[in-house]
């Protein structure tokens, strides 16, 4: 057996850090970029709608809710795509 071989066959399982950097470090990204969006989008809805800081607040709260959700998608099809741990 090659040193090669066996040196991935004792890898097999493990995690793969650089993937797992790569997959949290855009996914914060996403999420940061997501979450201004939702934030923004609660404020102008509100604005034009004259709802009021409640009415503010609550589309702020719920298109976050909303955007945490999308982020947490994206974590998981990012996780696919970068495997993070080391095939077996």
């Amino acid at each position: 057996m090659s040193a090669l071989k066996e040196q991935k066959m004792n890898r097999a399982g493990q995690v793969n850090w650089g993937h797992v950097l790569t997959v949290t470090s855009a996914t914060i990204l996403v999420l940061t970029e997501i979450l201004a969006v939702a934030i923004a989008a609660g404020w102008a809805i509100s604005g034009l709608l004259n709802l009021g800081d409640i009415g503010e607040y609550g589309l702020m709260g719920l298109f976050s809710i909303l955007a945490l959700y999308a982020s947490a998608l994206y974590f998981r099809k990012a996780a696919q795509a970068e495997p993070l741990r080391y095939p077996r």
